[in-house]
């Protein structure tokens, strides 16, 4: 009974074990892995906006100069959202330190897009031309490296995230194992017992019998065991 209770035990304690890790890293990776798709989109709106701002300010055509005045600023917006989203999550220091870095390098890079387009507007191409060539495009990828940066340290964090689950498994299996390994030793220590508790009586009736059979009968076999 007490093996079976002590089997029970351990089986239920692996099985619990397992499941709250399973469920920890489950939600743990997920969250990590959506840090990851959202940076990497961010840095690809980022991109694109870039791209746009380039191309508003060389372009002479109001029709395109519209549009892309347009398409910035919807994509302005996703990038708000995708910030917040991510700014929301529950966030380590070291992350939380990123997006600090990346929110000062955004805020540079649209002041000085402000500027070449205001540029623009005023009528001054070859100064609009000038600012981003000279600090948009600069101020762009320092932005962007950020994010990438972002990117690397999300995946980071994910992998060694899995690391650390895999060495809590592996620590399961072997309090298993271990645990396994004392009720076998029980049980063997116990079978010795019973096997020698057996054996003895049987060694000292056998002797009995055969004094007894030798004529001796004032033999006896202690039986206050």
């Amino acid at each position: 009974a007490v093996i079976i209770i002590s089997l029970t035990v351990l089986i239920a304690f692996a099985a619990m074990r397992s499941a709250r890790l399973q469920a920890e890293s489950e939600t743990t990776l997920r969250a990590l892995n959506s840090r990851v798709n959202l940076a990497s989109s961010w840095a690809g709106l980022t991109e694109a906006n870039a791209a746009r701002t380039v191309a508003m300010i060389l372009t002479f055509d109001p029709g395109v100069e519209s549009r892309m005045g347009e398409d910035i600023k919807a994509t302005t917006a996703r990038i708000s959202k995708v910030q917040q989203s991510i700014e929301t999550m529950d966030l380590s220091d070291e992350e939380k330190a990123q997006m600090g870095k990346i929110a000062n390098h955004r805020k540079s890079m649209i002041d000085v897009r402000n500027q070449a387009q205001k540029a623009k507007a005023a009528g001054d191409s070859e100064g609009a031309q000038k600012i981003v060539n000279e600090q948009y495009t600069p101020a762009v990828n320092a932005y962007v490296a950020t994010l990438h940066e972002l990117v690397a340290l999300e995946e980071r964090a994910e992998k060694s995230y899995t690391e650390e689950v895999a060495l809590a498994r592996g620590l399961t299996i072997k309090i298993a194992g271990i645990a396994v390994a004392i009720i076998l030793a029980a049980i063997l220590a116990g079978a010795m017992v019973l096997i020698r508790s057996i054996r003895e009586p049987l060694r000292e009736a056998n002797e009995l019998a055969s004094r007894i059979a030798q004529g001796d009968l004032s033999a006896r076999i202690d039986t206050s065991r």
